[in-house]
């Protein structure tokens, strides 16, 4: 990944388990693609994987990055709070204080 993007990546062993809120996933790749494949009507398994190919190939790294260092920010904001959830805190929405 990081040939690709540009981002270094971390092991699996730090990143937080079960937690939503710290998920790569959840927080950026999950949503873009259910953005981008939400105007597609695939009708079989063969072509659901050809329509994430081909979305997964059009996706903006520019963006990724952008995405995956807010996400570096995210996960340093929930061990600020020692696990709890982020979101309500005012701090959170308007930057670290």
């Amino acid at each position: 990944m990081e040939q690709e993007t540009g981002i270094h990546a971390i092991p699996f062993s730090n990143i937080p388990v079960k937690s939503p809120d710290a998920s790569p996933m959840e927080f950026c790749a999950f949503g873009l693609f259910k953005r981008a494949l939400g105007n597609r009507r695939p009708r079989t398994i063969d072509t659901v994987w050809k329509a994430c190919k081909e979305e997964r190939e059009l996706l903006d790294m520019a963006m990724l990055r952008k995405s995956f260092l807010r996400w570096k920010l995210r996960c340093r904001a929930i061990a600020r709070v020692k696990g709890h959830q982020i979101e309500h805190a005012r701090w959170w929405r308007h930057g670290f204080s």
